[in-house]
């Protein structure tokens, strides 16, 4: 018989078993709306996820990039195409599967 995790939602359908990949949160930085990097210490395949932390009142928001390579995760802002856009200032989450 095979043992494990099993997880069923309330139809009956299966959602979660041991071939599910599930993520591990290890931390989160503030961007404040500037360019920056920080070290992390991940042992699996990495993971982030971006959540807006202000509504400033501009046309346009512009978005940090954000990377994960060789213990660094980094966040550059492009430049604004014009003057209606600005940086946000978002919440990065970061971990690994």
């Amino acid at each position: 018989m095979p043992a494990g995790l099993q997880v069923w939602d309330a139809n009956g359908a299966l959602i979660l078993d041991t071939s599910t990949r599930v993520g591990t949160l290890i931390g989160s930085v503030n961007t404040g709306a500037v360019n920056g990097a920080i070290a992390v210490s991940l042992i699996g395949e990495p993971l982030f996820f971006v959540k807006q932390l202000s509504f400033p009142l501009y046309t346009v928001y512009i978005f940090p990039n954000v990377s994960i390579a060789g213990g660094v995760l980094s966040w550059v802002y492009p430049p604004p195409f014009n003057p209606y856009q600005a940086n946000v200032a978002v919440r990065i989450f970061y971990g690994f599967y």
